[in-house]
């Protein structure tokens, strides 16, 4: 059998499992990226709000330069799980992670 049913059309069993990889490879790449959006979001100690920090207290510290190095430890940190878990998907993420 050189076809398998999928929901209500047919589709041979190469284009499905071609498929299958890139909806794999595109929810590994998903996984990172949410680990890069939760490196931005702050959280208000007192109401436990969650936030992006927009201004910037030139002050105390640089935030623009602390936010892209932490979204590039989250990235970092993320793809080195994958890598151990799914080394195959790992190699096909494609991002674009700070400099």
């Amino acid at each position: 059998m050189d076809r398998i049913l999928i929901g209500t059309s047919y589709c041979p069993l190469i284009e499905y499992q071609k498929e299958l990889e890139k909806n794999n490879v595109l929810s590994a790449q998903h996984r990172v990226e949410e680990q890069m959006s939760q490196a931005l979001i702050r959280e208000c100690p007192k109401c436990k709000a969650r936030f992006f920090k927009t201004e910037v207290c030139r002050l105390w510290e640089n935030t623009i330069e602390r936010n892209a190095n932490e979204v590039k430890e989250a990235a970092q940190k993320t793809l080195l799980e994958l890598q151990a878990d799914k080394p195959e998907l790992a190699s096909k993420v494609r991002l674009d992670i700070p400099k």
